[in-house]
């Protein structure tokens, strides 16, 4: 359908294959074996899945096409040939789900440290890592992104892709793996049944689409009204997915999170962007919440709540706060008064001891 452009890129393509393949399968094989012969990751039991390929022509020409930055032309497209790195490691002994998740990510880190030695590659310069573990896209996607540049052959470009097993099925499948990711790890406590709801969920979504045969816009209609029209899913910065109802502010979301968070919330961010309490959070909605320990609610975010219990929250720092003055005040009356009856009794033994003097003296006048 575009004969220019797909012999554009295919001449292109055959001109790089021969320096880029042997490239590329070299430098898989020598990560694969920096890996596997590295300390840490053998302490760990990490197993190390690797995989290459070069990027297809047809989504090369829609790159081009469809983001100006690289000017139309394959020299500024940096991830033509790439290899992709999966970590699977097991939960240690008494490992919680965050510490779990903080090791994993950290194995990943250390893996990008032994990328950025491998033989005969430098580092991609400006722009050459994206950090998509700390700052996940809207739609949960977690990996590193490094560019590499072929030190004999700076035109050669390889970027390497580093996640964990569970990244990887969220990349690969969405949400949904996910959460069957998470219910076959040993130890990851699920209410009962909780599954068991999950897949007859997606089974009601299937049903559905049937009943609507081939109008794909009649069903996604259907399923926004009936099954996700009263909830709203935003992302933390984490990854992690905070489903509130439909007209949550961020700052329901911020308690959503934690009572301390919300409680010491100076500013929230939405999309990259500082934004109001008092912002209405809508579905795909990137969230991150800027606390500081000197910072507390103030009497307008009530204005701000949409949830009941942000406000039940809010009411009870307040009622506190207003009896901890009221203590502290009826503290201030009874150490007042201490101290007035304190100096009137220092009066009044001072009135003593002069009476007792001229009483002295009295006596010895009459002596």
């Amino acid at each position: 359908l575009q004969p220019e452009g797909y012999g554009s890129v295919e001449r292109f393509l055959r001109a790089r294959r021969g320096r880029s393949r042997p490239a590329l399968n070299s430098a898989a094989e020598a990560l694969k074996r920096a890996l596997r012969e590295d300390t840490k990751m053998k302490d760990q039991g990490v197993d190390v899945e690797i995989t290459s390929r070069e990027k297809g022509m047809y989504s090369l020409w829609r790159k081009l096409q469809r983001t100006p930055k690289y000017g139309g032309s394959l020299d500024n497209v940096k991830d033509i040939i790439a290899m992709r790195v999966v970590l699977d490691t097991n939960r240690l002994p008494h490992e919680d789900n965050l510490d779990l998740e903080a090791r994993r990510s950290d194995l990943c880190y250390h893996a990008l440290c032994l990328a950025h030695t491998l033989p005969g590659w430098v580092q991609g310069g400006k722009d050459c890592l994206k950090d998509y573990i700390k700052h996940p896209k809207p739609n949960g996607y977690r990996s590193l992104h490094a560019i590499l540049i072929k030190q004999d052959a700076p035109e050669v470009t390889l970027e390497v892709q580093i996640r964990t097993r569970q990244m990887h099925g969220v990349a690969e499948c969405g949400m949904a793996a996910h959460w069957d990711y998470k219910g076959q790890q040993g130890g990851e406590q699920e209410s009962p049944g909780l599954r068991d709801r999950r897949v007859a969920w997606l089974a009601s979504l299937e049903a559905k689409s049937r009943e609507h045969g081939a109008d794909p816009i009649r069903f996604v209609q259907e399923v926004l009204r009936e099954e996700l029209g009263t909830r709203c899913f935003v992302f933390l910065r984490n990854g992690r997915i905070l489903n509130l109802s439909r007209g949550c502010t961020v700052l329901d979301a911020a308690f959503s999170i934690s009572t301390e968070v919300g409680m010491h919330m100076v500013h929230p961010e939405v999309n990259g962007g500082k934004v109001s309490p008092s912002y209405k959070l809508q579905n795909g909605d990137s969230i991150n919440i800027i606390t500081s320990p000197d910072v507390f609610p103030d009497w307008e975010w009530l204005d701000h709540a949409f949830l009941r219990s942000t406000k039940n929250s809010l009411l009870n720092y307040f009622w506190q706060q207003r009896r901890d003055k009221e203590n502290r005040a009826s503290l201030r009356g009874i150490a007042g008064g201490a101290a007035t009856f304190a100096t009137g009794m220092a009066a009044t033994v001072s009135v003593l001891h002069g009476l007792d003097a001229l009483e002295d003296l009295s006596l010895y006048n009459m002596g």
